[in-house]
């Protein structure tokens, strides 16, 4: 099948089924305190030494670190900001 120059494909975009099973993780989990058992279980993981759960507390606290390319922009950023001469 082919398209019409300028016309979309998927006219009506994306489904949302991403969100709504955010939404829908999200209402099971406020339903008797689950949100709570679910942080209590991440806590008691991370003092057991699971690394993937110390990890999840990390990014969420602190924030996720910066990755080397979010880093070589940021500087880059700065550089060009600052008339660094080897970017201009």
């Amino acid at each position: 099948m082919t398209w019409a120059r300028g016309q979309s494909g998927n006219p009506h975009g994306r489904p949302k089924s991403g969100r709504a099973f955010a939404e829908a993780l999200r209402a099971v989990g406020e339903e008797g305190g689950n949100l709570e058992a679910v942080a209590e279980k991440v806590w008691e993981l991370a003092r057991g030494g699971d690394l993937r759960a110390i990890q999840l507390i990390a990014e969420r606290l602190d924030g996720r670190p910066l990755n080397y390319e979010e880093i070589r922009e940021a500087r880059a950023d700065e550089a060009w900001e600052n008339g660094d001469p080897l970017l201009l």
